[in-house]
C-alpha cells in the first residue's frame, strides 16, 4: 500500500492527490476533471482498512465501504437486488463477484455518448441494435468461486443466460465498450500530437536554413537542393516528413 501510495503521490502530485481522514483511516482521493463524454462520476480513492488495501472508484463509495465495515450501514447484503441473487446460495468461497442490473444502464448511456460523437452517419435503427448488443448480456448476477484440490467450483446465480452471460459480461463486452471508448479518444490525441511534431519539424527546418545561411554569407541553398543542403543541420531525414503521412514516415 505504501509503496502504490508513494507512485501514486510522485505521478500526481500533492494537488493531484487530496487527503482527508474518515476515523482513524486516511483516504487518498486523486483530483480528475469531469468529462462530459464520461457520464460516470469519478473520483478515484485509495485506503488501507486493517490488512486491506481498497480502491473505489469514488470518495463517497470509499466512505460507504468503511460504513459498512463498522457495521453502522448494511451493505450489499441489505439491497433487495442481492438477497434476491443470494436467495439459496451458500457464499462462502474464496472469490465473490456481484454485478448489479444497473451497469447496463451505464454501459449504455456511455455508449450513448461514444455514438453521438462518432456515429453521426449511423442510422438510427443501427444505433439502437448496437446498443441493446452491448447491454444485453450484463444482467444482475452473483458469483462464488471455490479453490478446492480437484479445481474451481463455481457457483452463479444471474438473471441473464447463466454461464454464457457470466462469461460475457465479464469479459467480451466489457472489452468491447472501453475500446469503443477510448478509440476515439487516442485517435485524437494521436493527431493532436502528430501536429506538435510538425510544429517542431517546421523549427528545425527552419533553424537549418539559417544555419546554412550564416555558413554562405547569407544565401540559402539551391531550391532543388536544400534538403540535402541542411541534411548536417536537422540530423535526419524524418525531420522532412509530415508525421500525418505514415507512409511516408516509414520510408523515412
Amino acid at each position: 500500500f505504501d509503496l502504490l501510495n508513494q507512485q501514486i503521490s510522485t505521478n500526481l502530485g500533492d494537488s493531484g492527490v487530496q487527503k482527508q481522514n474518515v476515523g482513524d483511516v486516511t483516504l487518498y482521493t486523486m483530483q480528475i476533471p469531469q468529462n462530459p463524454e464520461i457520464p460516470v462520476p469519478l473520483s478515484p480513492t485509495l485506503f488501507q482498512s486493517g490488512q486491506y488495501m481498497v480502491l473505489t472508484s469514488t470518495v463517497d463509495l470509499a466512505k460507504k465501504t468503511l460504513a459498512v465495515q463498522k457495521k453502522s450501514e448494511p451493505g450489499l447484503k441489505g439491497t433487495e437486488e442481492f438477497k434476491r441473487l443470494a436467495n439459496g446460495m451458500e457464499l462462502t468461497g474464496n472469490h465473490l463477484f456481484f454485478t448489479s442490473d444497473r451497469v447496463a444502464n451505464v454501459v449504455g448511456n456511455t455508449l450513448d455518448k461514444v455514438l453521438e460523437m462518432e456515429g453521426d452517419d449511423l442510422p438510427e435503427a443501427v444505433r439502437d441494435f448496437m446498443k441493446n448488443s452491448a447491454t444485453s448480456s450484463f444482467k444482475g448476477q452473483l458469483t462464488v468461486v471455490k479453490i478446492l484440490p480437484e479445481g474451481y467450483l463455481v457457483n452463479n446465480h444471474t438473471t441473464g443466460s447463466g454461464l454464457g452471460s457470466m462469461l460475457i459480461a465479464g469479459s467480451i463486452a466489457p472489452v468491447g465498450i472501453l475500446a469503443s471508448m477510448l478509440l476515439p479518444a487516442l485517435a485524437k490525441a494521436k493527431k493532436k500530437a502528430n501536429t506538435i511534431k510538425s510544429v517542431s519539424n517546421v523549427k528545425q527546418l527552419t533553424s537549418g536554413l539559417m544555419g546554412y545561411a550564416n555558413d554562405h554569407r547569407g544565401q540559402l541553398p539551391p531550391p532543388n537542393q536544400w534538403c540535402d543542403a541542411i541534411i548536417r543541420e536537422v540530423g535526419h531525414t524524418i525531420v522532412f516528413t509530415s508525421p500525418h503521412d505514415q507512409a511516408t514516415v516509414d520510408r523515412a
